[in-house]
């Protein structure tokens, strides 16, 4: 039994030897298979890394960059090119028309502000350019005070120097101060009641040339009086009247200036019973007033109109109304202000 076993062994040694040594030459030429079978795939992988970086890596690095410089408003970049006729190829497409889009919305919005920056500039220019023009016509309307006032009156004065020194003496203040309150011009406004009582030193002094003939009444509101208005926009319209109201059938010529508030607006009246005016030149005086340039020879109605739509707007200003034979009423029509 020892023997039958020693001699199978032996046998199954030899045969596995035999297979060993056959199974040995597989596993030695196994590495050359392998890397036959390897070679082209690795090849193919190399290539396909290559292509792809070529056709999607690369591409979208470009696109990175170039946004890069689109966030910091810079398209000087040459339009990404690519062969890709797939979803990259329209995706770097889109991209390239994007670019140009943007560069031209930039560019739109920077030629829209220039021209803006420019329209505002020329606007500001314009507004200046108006103010001063309106600031040199406002001071020009106030400066328009009628030369033969003053000249009638020094008149009158020399005459009563002669005649009455007291009433001389009194003409004399009321013409001072009257006329260092006209050439004050570090304010545009006073209170009404400033006003109101250079007005009655101008009408005291006329009272000097006419006498009796000229009569003077007032009725103001007390709410009136420290209601801010221009400077010298009552005594030209009283001026007016003096001028024009006296005719052949007026003996006497009685003025009259009343001033109430009524929906936040002062309304001032100037009226006299004098000789009026007829219809076609009333008619004449009202378009006048609306005109850029006085062709009238009513400069104080004119002068008065103007300075108060330069001040407070179109909404405000002078009205007249005159009827021949019975007088003249011209209403001046101001925002209520307090200062």
């Amino acid at each position: 039994l020892i023997g039958y076993g020693e001699r199978l062994m032996d046998i199954t040694l030899s045969e596995n030897n035999e297979i060993y040594q056959k199974q040995e030459k597989f596993f030695k030429r196994l590495p050359f298979i392998i890397g036959i079978v390897l070679l082209p795939i690795i090849v193919w992988i190399i290539y396909m890394a290559i292509r792809l970086q070529a056709l999607i890596l690369a591409p979208i690095n470009k696109m990175v960059e170039v946004s890069k410089n689109i966030a910091k408003n810079r398209f000087c970049d040459r339009d990404i090119a690519v062969k890709n006729k797939d979803e990259m190829g329209d995706l770097v497409n889109a991209f390239n028309k994007m670019k140009h889009a943007t560069a031209g919305y930039i560019t739109s919005l920077e030629e829209r502000y220039e021209l803006s920056e420019l329209l505002h500039k020329e606007a500001m220019e314009k507004m200046k350019m108006e103010k001063r023009l309106n600031e040199a016509r406002f001071d020009l309307l106030k400066s328009q005070i009628n030369p033969h006032f003053l000249f009638n009156t020094l008149e009158s004065i020399r005459y009563l120097v002669k005649f009455n020194p007291k009433v001389a003496d009194k003409t004399v203040v009321n013409l001072s101060k009257l006329l260092r309150y006209s050439i004050q011009n570090t304010v545009d406004t006073v209170r009404f009641k400033e006003e109101f009582d250079f007005v009655k030193r101008y009408i005291e002094i006329m009272k000097v040339r006419f006498g009796e003939r000229l009569e003077f009444n007032d009725n103001i509101s007390e709410d009136v009086k420290e209601v801010s208005v221009p400077k010298m926009i009552i005594q030209p319209i009283v001026e007016n009247a003096v001028k024009y109201g006296f005719g052949e059938n007026v003996e006497v010529l009685r003025i009259e200036i009343s001033a109430y508030i009524e929906d936040e607006k002062l309304y001032i009246i100037v009226k006299d019973d004098g000789v009026g005016i007829d219809k076609d030149l009333l008619k004449d005086l009202v378009f006048n007033l609306n005109e850029k340039y006085n062709s009238s020879d009513h400069i104080g109605l004119y002068n008065v109109h103007k300075r108060i739509e330069l001040l407070y707007g179109i909404d405000y200003g002078l009205e007249i109304n005159s009827e021949a034979g019975k007088g003249t009423k011209v209403v001046l029509v101001l925002p209520e202000i307090f200062e």
